[in-house]
């Protein structure tokens, strides 16, 4: 079995990390149409059931930014292999950062 290179690994935990985001914020969003809310849960508790599964997702969105931690924080950790990342994968670092720390 072939070793995964960084490349390989810095763009599945980037998907990784986009995908747990992407879950997190529809989660409440579709939690709250009335075909996913049973008629005797009042909103309000359905709503922050709908919230645990947002706080689930963000933080495996951590732990995928965590493992490539150096993508966010390009001036601790900038060798070769990021260089030579595909353009989309190099988007800028404080949209990254601001996402991470802005996530509740």
């Amino acid at each position: 079995m072939k070793a995964k290179t960084k490349y390989q690994i810095i763009k599945s935990n980037w998907i990784g990390f986009w995908v747990c985001i992407a879950i997190a914020i529809a989660a409440p969003i579709a939690m709250s149409l009335p075909v996913a809310r049973p008629e005797s849960e009042p909103f309000e508790i359905w709503f922050q059931r709908a919230g645990s599964i947002t706080v689930i997702f963000a933080l495996l969105a951590e732990i995928c930014a965590s493992k490539i931690s150096h993508v966010f924080h390009a001036s601790e950790g900038l060798d070769q292999a990021i260089l030579e990342l595909p353009q989309y994968l190099k988007a800028p670092e404080k949209l990254y950062t601001a996402t991470v720390l802005s996530w509740p």
